[in-house]
């Protein structure tokens, strides 16, 4: 097994960016299981799930109360928000802006539910959850607000892995105080 591991590593340097990209999402699948794909064409429902949980998130982070996700996801509270979603062309904006990459459309729905909090709040717009799932359909707006030009330019991706890397130092800084 030993050997099989050091061919591997071996491998690994002479690999493409793409081909290390399956690599990771094999890896992934084998670790977690088939319920954690990297990559996937995320269904509306899905990407309206993924908004959902942010939002309640956001708002935690901030200190605000709000409606709790297991409430929001109820069939009858998440139903209309996500023929919204679909309807305000949002999910395939998102889907199209991470190249349907799951783990950069977390990062980007999060720093665009956290552009939105904020520009609701310079609005003087009283925030709770629902508020924020009524204004989404303004998520493109306030990202080309926040970053001009870069969504038609095709560069909102680095972005996109501007947040990943500051998310992941803060969990790493989070997990260094526990200790």
């Amino acid at each position: 097994m030993a050997d099989f591991v050091r061919e591997i590593k071996d491998r690994l340097p002479k690999l493409s960016g793409k081909q290390l990209d399956e690599v990771r999402q094999f890896a992934t699948l084998l670790a977690n299981g088939p319920q954690s794909k990297v990559i996937n064409d995320a269904k509306d429902e899905d990407v309206g799930r993924m908004i959902i949980q942010t939002i309640c998130d956001v708002m935690k982070g901030h200190g605000a109360e709000f409606t709790g996700a297991t409430t929001l996801l109820k069939p009858q509270n998440s139903k209309a928000f996500y023929v919204k979603v679909k309807d305000d062309g949002l999910a395939e904006f998102l889907r199209n802006v991470t190249k349907r990459n799951k783990v950069a459309m977390q990062a980007l729905v999060h720093l665009s539910i956290e552009l939105l909090y904020s520009n609701m709040h310079k609005m003087k717009i009283e925030t709770s959850s629902r508020t924020m799932m009524n204004h989404t359909h303004r998520i493109p707006a306030v990202l080309n607000e926040a970053f001009p030009g870069y969504a038609d330019a095709g560069m909102l991706h680095m972005v996109i892995r501007a947040e990943e890397k500051n998310n992941v130092r803060q969990e790493r800084n989070s997990r260094a105080t526990l200790f």
